[in-house]
């Protein structure tokens, strides 16, 4: 399976709501990270399988599904395309879906690095939901 596969199959276990079968396809020492960080009480970087499972276990719990145009490989390295994230805790952050690329760092058919970055669109939704918040 090469890198853009391994990609897409965890964004098809997340929407499958299956936290096993995404776990699986992590390294044990894997390392999530967001950019730039979400709000709280979402976090920047979560490492290892223990936290990882904690974001994987409140993303399925929120019924996240995931969309991507497509997925493709550069070596070691999976990209996503037109990626967008629905969740029922999406709300908070300015509402769905929220536009997140991925981009992976695969090696022996495993993720060991996973980095989400926020399109301009939703992060300009997510800081003004974030101010509005502030302000109320």
């Amino acid at each position: 399976m090469d890198a853009a596969n391994v990609l897409e199959a965890f964004d098809a276990a997340l929407s499958a709501h299956d936290p096993e079968a995404a776990l699986a396809l992590l390294a044990e020492d894997a390392e999530v990270r967001y950019e730039p960080p979400p709000p709280p009480p979402g976090r920047a970087v979560y490492r290892g399988r223990a936290e990882i499972r904690s974001l994987i276990v409140g993303l399925v719990a929120q019924g996240v599904k995931v969309q991507a145009e497509g997925y493709r490989a550069e070596g070691e390295r999976a990209l996503s395309q037109g990626r967008r994230v629905y969740a029922a805790g999406h709300e908070a952050l300015g509402g769905n879906p929220v536009a997140l690329e991925g981009e992976a760092l695969v090696r022996r058919g495993r993720i060991v690095a996973l980095t989400f970055t926020f399109g301009p669109e939703s992060l300009a939704r997510i800081r003004a939901a974030v101010a509005a918040r502030q302000q109320g």
